[in-house]
């Protein structure tokens, strides 16, 4: 994804950051763009929330490890909406659609013509400045957006899983969605590297607002 650099240091555990550890060297075994597609895989099978047949918002889809993860699991009837500053590195079948952009200049009601989506996926994160609190605060801002298109776009029962960085907000952020969702839960894979601040916040079965 454009929003972060897939080699950027935890900021303030330099000596922690190892870029090709165990995961790194599965992930090119099994022909995955990126590590991170375990730490989705570990979450979606504890909680079976990707589905044969689904349709999927995903935003921060570059490289393409999700996008491929999704694709084996939702089948020739499913449908993915892609959505990136950068077009993910995977040869992309019938059923995905990409948008290149900025998801704080894409109007969410322009995908419109896409929903209702079963689940929406945000694998965003800042470009990491080496300052904590700053940090935080873009990954905040990010997460946010991410559960703002959810309350758009997702279906009644649909879920949702956004990563974001641990802060003081995450609470509040969880009781905000704890409105809207019938179960909200904090996700730590063990993919994710030692010394990350690095969490997933997952929303299952979406309530519309009356």
């Amino acid at each position: 994804m454009n929003f972060a650099s897939n080699t950027s240091t935890p900021s303030g555990k330099e000596s922690l950051y190892k870029p090709r550890d165990a995961y790194f060297y599965k992930a090119k075994k099994e022909g995955y763009p990126a590590r991170s597609v375990y730490k989705l895989e570990e979450i979606d099978k504890k909680y079976r929330f990707i589905k044969g047949g689904a349709r999927i918002l995903e935003l921060g889809a570059s490289p393409g490890s999700w996008l491929k993860y999704c694709l084996n699991k939702i089948g020739e009837r499913g449908k993915i909406l892609a959505i990136d500053m950068e077009k993910p590195s995977l040869i992309l079948p019938p059923q995905v659609d990409f948008i290149k952009g900025d998801i704080f200049k894409i109007s969410m009601s322009s995908l419109q013509q896409f929903c209702p989506f079963d689940l929406v996926l945000s694998d965003l994160a800042p470009k990491t400045s080496g300052i904590k609190e700053v940090d935080q605060a873009r990954s905040m801002e990010l997460a946010g957006r991410a559960i703002d298109a959810g309350k758009e776009v997702l279906k009644k029962g649909g879920d949702i899983l956004v990563k974001l960085f641990e802060s003081s907000e995450v609470r509040d952020l969880r009781k905000q969605l704890s409105t809207f969702f019938s179960k909200v839960t904090l996700e730590r894979p063990w993919a994710v590297r030692k010394g990350s601040s690095e969490i997933y916040i997952l929303g299952l079965g979406f309530r519309r607002e009356a």
